[in-house]
């Protein structure tokens, strides 16, 4: 989705420079654990191949959480259309071969405008699980490194308390 003005600075970033403030900071955002959920019923089949080729790295990488199930839901049924209207469009060009007539003509034109509005879909949902370089610069992601869930909740509350501190 298009976003108006500059990216915004990463708090440590701000921390580092000494310009946070905590009356600006706002609070810690929510951030679930990094489990990848199951993937639903309903999935096509080409959904549910990339759900379970990018869940594990979006899970590692702390991208993909417990809440997240809907939107990659979305995500992968957004790319399985986009795939579907690229074999479309191949299929009509096979089928058409070298053709020029005006009929032929935009019914290429008309495919390739589904092609492309499909891919502007799948870079909008892609970008909320920083799926381009651009899109991961903008992302606060916390990945825990404690052996337990009680030193990965004490980890999240000693790192928001660094960053909220008033000056």
């Amino acid at each position: 989705m298009p976003r108006g003005g500059r990216n915004k600075k990463p708090a440590h970033l701000r921390l580092v420079q000494g310009t946070l403030r905590a009356d600006r900071a706002g609070g810690p955002a929510p951030k679930p654990l990094p489990i990848a959920p199951k993937p639903p019923r309903g999935l096509s089949s080409r959904a549910r191949a990339m759900w379970r080729s990018l869940a594990p790295l979006l899970q590692r990488a702390g991208l993909l959480g417990e809440l997240d199930g809907p939107m990659f839901q979305t995500l992968c049924e957004v790319y399985a259309r986009c795939e579907a209207a690229r074999r479309r469009l191949r299929a009509l060009e096979r089928r058409l071969g070298s053709s020029t007539t005006r009929e032929h003509l935009l019914l290429v034109r008309k495919a390739e405008s589904s092609v492309s509005d499909a891919e502007h879909g799948f870079r909008q949902v892609a970008a909320e699980f920083g799926l381009s370089p651009a899109a991961r610069s903008r992302l606060d992601v916390y990945v825990p490194t404690g052996s337990s869930a009680e030193e990965d909740e004490l980890e999240r509350e000693l790192f928001a308390e660094r960053y909220l501190r008033p000056k």
